[in-house]
């Protein structure tokens, strides 16, 4: 399975995308900012 990271301080824009992108087979994971995105796992 392909795994998507989303990076996007709005909200909104998150969630839509990650369920867009969920529907579609994709494991997502999301971060508010660059520093979320590197500490994630």
């Amino acid at each position: 399975m392909s795994m998507i990271l989303i990076v996007d301080d709005n909200e909104d824009s998150r969630i839509i995308l990650k369920k867009t992108f969920e529907s579609e087979g994709y494991a997502v994971k999301v971060a508010a900012n660059g520093k979320e995105a590197l500490i994630s796992p």
